[in-house]
């Protein structure tokens, strides 16, 4: 799959939709296991209940690599150079 033009890799990381098509994405890309199985969308999204969604968002950027949308670099550059640096810190 070729990269994304750079509009809609800004579209993926700005606006990736709801946490809910976040964990979507993070099951198609088959990076998360439970119990030996890829995880699930919803058990992606029931994860964190204390609060720990900046997992899902790092997942979410993973997955990205993963299925091909993005490259590591065009990650590490938008997160350098933008208002969206804390997207994966916790703090």
């Amino acid at each position: 799959m070729d990269n994304l033009p750079v509009m809609e890799f800004n579209r993926f990381l700005t606006a990736p939709g709801t946490f809910k098509d976040m964990c979507a994405l993070i099951e198609e890309a088959q990076i998360l296991e439970v119990d030996g199985k890829f995880a699930t969308a919803q058990q992606i999204f029931n994860y964190s209940p204390t609060g720990e969604l900046y997992r899902i968002q790092e997942w979410y950027l993973m997955a990205l690599t993963v299925l091909g949308k993005v490259t590591q670099e065009e990650i590490d550059r938008f997160l350098a150079q933008s208002l969206f640096k804390d997207f994966t810190s916790n703090g």
